[in-house]
């Protein structure tokens, strides 16, 4: 029920902050670190499960711990600017009703950055989260390699399209990655049909992970 509470919040004080020349690449970069994040996390259950030898269940323990930790600086975090300033002139009422929420530009703007969130999700999840497995079961030799390539090429292209973001517009940038991600997921589904071309899978995969950074901008915009 917690997961990713911080990050919506965190996406509102980018998006918000005085400084808003940069939050296109900022937010990308944000958004990139996702790719680090799951890098770390197979990195720590390696250490806990197959070093350590511990109960799996011990991994999360750890990570609860670290979260608790990371409330210490949240303290740290200056409230959006934006956002006091409409506090201290509303005398204390400065509550939205809901139905505004979704009326007129920002209605449209709600239903489809959502479906273009649910569609990235639905696509970076099981990339981060199988891939690992889907090159072990292709018998990719170091296939951890590939891993740490991809999550790093990941986190360097959801920044480059946020920095793209800044000098186009979204549309602009959007397309070209949507399209290459769909472009590389057949390849990547034929190679795998014809036994002669699994030595692209390597290379595929690594573009898979490049190409998802086609939402990366989208809650800063």
């Amino acid at each position: 029920m917690g997961v990713n509470g911080e990050n919506g919040i965190s996406y509102a004080l980018v998006s918000e902050f005085e400084n808003t020349m940069h939050r296109g690449m900022t937010g990308g970069f944000m958004q990139g670190l996702y790719a680090i994040g799951s890098l770390l996390g197979a990195f720590s259950a390696y250490i806990i499960i197959e070093v350590l030898s511990l109960n799996f269940r011990i991994f999360f323990i750890v990570i609860g711990v670290i979260s608790i930790i990371s409330l210490i600086l949240y303290n740290k975090i200056p409230e959006s600017s934006i956002w006091l300033k409409y506090k201290n002139s509303s005398n204390g009422n400065y509550k939205i009703e809901i139905g505004k929420i979704f009326t007129g530009r920002v209605r449209n703007i709600t239903i489809f950055g959502s479906l273009i969130s649910l569609g990235s999700f639905l696509f970076i999840i099981p990339l981060f989260s199988l891939a690992p497995t889907e090159l072990e079961n292709l018998n990719v030799y170091n296939y951890y390699f590939i891993i740490i390539i991809g999550t790093f090429a990941a986190t360097i292209f959801y920044t480059f399209s946020g920095y793209m973001y800044e000098r186009k517009n979204a549309k602009d940038v959007m397309y070209p990655f949507a399209a290459a991600s769909l472009i590389f997921s057949l390849i990547f589904i034929l190679i795998n049909a014809h036994g002669g071309l699994r030595f692209l899978n390597e290379l595929f995969l690594i573009l898979l992970f490049m190409s998802s950074a086609f939402f990366s901008f989208l809650e800063y915009g």
